[in-house]
């Protein structure tokens, strides 16, 4: 698996889910300020960690784990309930998709967007790909 597959991959199946067809699907960009308040939900995917070891000595192989953040935006106004609804939606989307696990942390406000966050972490194992 290579990693920005992987995240392309985890977007489209969240992209194609009818329970989030009104939330905004993007790749993350941290540390970039936002021009206006959140409008409408959005879940920012990128990666969150990566570990991987030779799977064979004297092989370029390597297996491991692989793991993407979904961080779940939800206007103050939809409130912590909403986050949460979406959270399940998310997961519910992602049942066949080859998952070692998922976490995720409490709704949380911030103020300075005036939205509630749930930030998730979607973990997969396998064999990681360096795309030679």
């Amino acid at each position: 698996m290579r990693i920005d597959t992987e995240i392309e991959k985890l977007k489209t199946v969240l992209k194609s889910c009818q329970q989030l067809k009104n939330v905004k699907i993007i790749s993350a960009f941290p540390y970039q300020l936002k021009p206006t308040r959140l409008e409408y939900p959005v879940i920012a995917v990128g990666l969150h960690h990566l570990e991987a070891e030779s799977s064979q000595l004297e092989h370029s192989e390597r297996c491991g784990d692989l793991s993407i953040f979904a961080d779940i935006y939800v206007p103050n106004k939809l409130g912590g309930d909403y986050a949460c609804r979406l959270l399940c939606d998310m997961c519910d989307a992602l049942d066949e998709y080859n998952i070692a696990s998922i976490s995720a942390q409490k709704p949380e406000y911030r103020n300075n967007i005036q939205a509630v966050l749930i930030k998730a972490v979607i973990t997969f194992s396998g064999i990681i790909s360096n795309g030679g």
